[in-house]
């Protein structure tokens, strides 16, 4: 029994290792990526001198007007809006007339999740990142229809992931949907004494290869990340097929042996380096987080995304600076200004100090 529960403990350890390499692999093509996206964001919001970097501080000087002019977040809002106008979902459509009755019926279904889902406003989230930083994140995921009770019934729902750099994806993934991505990672973060209560002391710990060891955690000590994570996998299974077409896994006589292979997904969820949950997917051959992209551009050799205020930056930069200094040479006038004989107005100098 010990040596079942060390074996256990070390495939626990090996599958987190993994999980970890992959998040390393990840962070080092998306870091400069979200540096870069972090940037684009804070020009289009223009809230608190957002606008305004280090680099602006040593082009104007210190101690200078900071306006800022948020207007490209009207032109974000454009395209969002042609979305509330006419919002869309999932239709399924058929080929041909035979599969029009289940087309119609499998639509039905999708657009009641859809509706449970709220999706209208988890599309317009997805949108709006995409359009403003270059990426957008969609996860279908399940939760249970009623968490006070002891029911296993669960729901298929979609969600937004609000915050674009939450999620890292296969960097060898290059279709525009991810279909072809190996893995996907998404990453929150709780607070270590919330970690302690709900998943015991052991979610804190740190070994080494882990997720701790890798570089990947919140630079305040007093959080852990959470991290969901999918990947494929393939399982093999040997069948064996008849003269007339029957699969059997059991060999007979005049059979075919054929290796059949099943496309399927792990999904394994981890507090820190504990994973407290892992489970296949049987039957679904797509991660369920799927990215929406925005403009393909190519840097250093690589291929990112960026939205709508990335290629406007430098028309932002030139509107800021003239509002700023119009402001500051508006505020630095003479409060008067006339011209007169200094004879006419002698006897009001006191007046006018």
């Amino acid at each position: 029994m010990y040596e079942e529960e060390d074996g256990a403990a070390k495939d626990n350890i090996a599958k987190v290792n993994e999980i970890a390499k992959k998040i390393k692999q990840g962070q080092d093509k998306f870091d400069s990526i979200w540096t870069r996206a972090k940037s684009d964001l804070d020009v289009a919001n223009g809230i608190d001198n957002s606008q305004y970097s280090e680099r602006d501080d040593k082009v104007r000087g210190d101690n200078r007007a900071k306006f800022s002019f948020p207007i490209l977040d009207k032109y974000i809002e454009r395209v969002v809006g042609n979305y509330n106008a006419n919002p869309f979902g999932i239709q399924y459509e058929s080929n041909g007339n035979s599969g029009q009755q289940k087309a119609r019926i499998v639509s039905a279904i999708v657009k009641g999740i859809e509706n449970r889902s709220n999706a209208k406003d988890v599309y317009r989230e997805t949108l709006r990142n995409l359009t403003t930083v270059g990426y957008g994140w969609t996860h279908v995921t399940t939760e249970y229809d009623n968490e006070g009770d002891d029911s296993l019934d669960v729901s298929i729902k979609i969600e937004s992931i609000k915050d674009y750099s939450s999620v890292l994806i296969d960097p060898l993934s290059n279709h525009i949907d991810g279909s072809d991505a190996e893995w996907i990672a998404h990453v929150d973060y709780l607070s270590k004494k919330e970690a302690r209560e709900t998943y015991g002391e052991d979610a804190c710990e740190s070994h080494e290869g882990g997720l701790f060891e890798s570089d990947f955690h919140d630079t305040d000590d007093t959080s852990i990340p959470i991290v969901t994570y999918y990947c494929k996998k393939v399982k093999q299974q040997q069948v064996y097929i008849t003269l007339d077409g029957q699969v059997s896994t059991d060999q007979i006589e005049g059979s075919t042996p054929k290796l059949k292979k099943n496309q399927l997904i792990e999904c394994v969820k981890l507090v820190g380096n504990k994973i407290i949950f892992q489970h296949e997917l049987e039957g679904v051959s797509r991660i369920p987080i799927i990215p929406a992209y925005g403009l393909p551009v190519y840097s250093e050799g690589t291929q990112q995304y960026v939205g709508i205020v990335h290629r406007a930056k430098d028309t932002q930069t030139l509107l800021k600076y003239s509002g700023s200094l119009a402001a500051e040479r508006l505020a630095l006038g003479p409060k008067a200004q006339f011209t007169a004989p200094f004879e006419s107005i002698k006897p009001f100098m006191e007046t006018w100090k």
